[in-house]
């Protein structure tokens, strides 16, 4: 088996590389002919992916974390090449979506039993993601993340930017168009392709990640208590019991109002106004 490892060396503050030799071994140990790519910067993990079509590999596996996944998976949308993922990140939400350990050597074994799925992929605007968009309060947070700040204190950083935030975030009503019918506003809202969110967490409950549809989350009042209140029952596992709180399913998504951050994946991805969709059944992934 011919397997393309696409390795981002800073994901989980370096777990990927300091258990690359281990994963490296796992499969040359088995047979397997590797070529390794590691990456530098944003886009890398896109551009290996677009490039191993040289190296004709078996599957193109994903060292690394949600970021690395999604970068690893927009080159290879439409193919037959299959995705498989070692989690390596700080939380690895797509991962445990699928049900693919944090071991290593059982991660490798599931790579090496070939058996797919095919899942579909959001897309807002050109960009892709795999679990998630949000638009408004977390987009906000994402923005406020400086780097420096992030490489100083890791994790601790989103905290801080989140608790600065329900402090001084004031809420903009944004005007959301559910697949060109449904009207409806709201002052923050998420739009799922998968059921976790920024872990073992689940805000949009009945997301299947291969249904062809949007799970639509939108909050219609500009209460920040409200939405604490919201994310309380979310971090005790009872979402849902919020009057203000709405669901939807739906194809496409679009936000008209102009100037709110909005975030994918857990990196920012601009600002609105933003047209989001989904492509079925596009990304062939490795699953246990």
């Amino acid at each position: 088996m011919k397997i393309a490892l696409i390795v981002n060396p800073i994901s989980g503050h370096g777990k990927s590389i300091k258990h690359l030799e281990r994963i490296k071994n796992n499969f040359t140990e088995k047979g397997c002919k590797l070529f390794i790519y590691k990456t530098k910067q944003i886009g890398d993990g896109e551009k290996a992916a677009l490039e191993v079509d040289r190296f004709s590999p078996d599957a193109v596996i994903a060292v690394g974390g949600d970021g690395t996944v999604s970068a690893v998976a927009s080159g290879l949308i439409g193919k037959d090449i299959p995705m498989g993922i070692i989690p390596c990140g700080t939380v690895n939400v797509l991962a445990l979506e699928l049900g693919i350990p944090k071991n290593i050597e059982e991660a490798v074994d599931i790579i090496l039993k070939k058996k797919t799925k095919l899942i579909d992929v959001g897309r807002i605007n050109k960009k892709i993601f795999l679990l998630m968009a949000g638009i408004g309060f977390d987009g906000h947070v994402i923005s406020e993340v400086k780097q420096e700040v992030k490489n100083l204190i890791k994790d601790l950083a989103y905290v801080l930017a989140g608790l600065k935030a329900l402090l001084s975030y004031h809420p903009v009503e944004m005007e959301v168009v559910i697949d060109k019918k449904i009207f409806k506003e709201s002052y923050f809202t998420i739009v799922g392709n998968a059921r976790y969110y920024a872990g073992k967490y689940s805000i949009v409950k009945d997301a299947e990640i291969d249904d062809g549809l949007l799970d639509v989350c939108i909050f219609k009042k500009k209460s920040i208590s409200n939405f604490v209140k919201f994310i309380g029952q979310v971090i005790a596992d009872k979402a849902g019991n919020i009057d203000d709180v709405e669901y939807f399913k739906a194809k496409e998504v679009e936000i008209r109002t102009p100037s709110i951050f909005v975030q994918s994946d857990g990196d920012l991805a601009g600002k609105t106004p933003v047209k989001i969709s989904i492509e079925p059944k596009s990304l062939k992934v490795i699953v246990p």
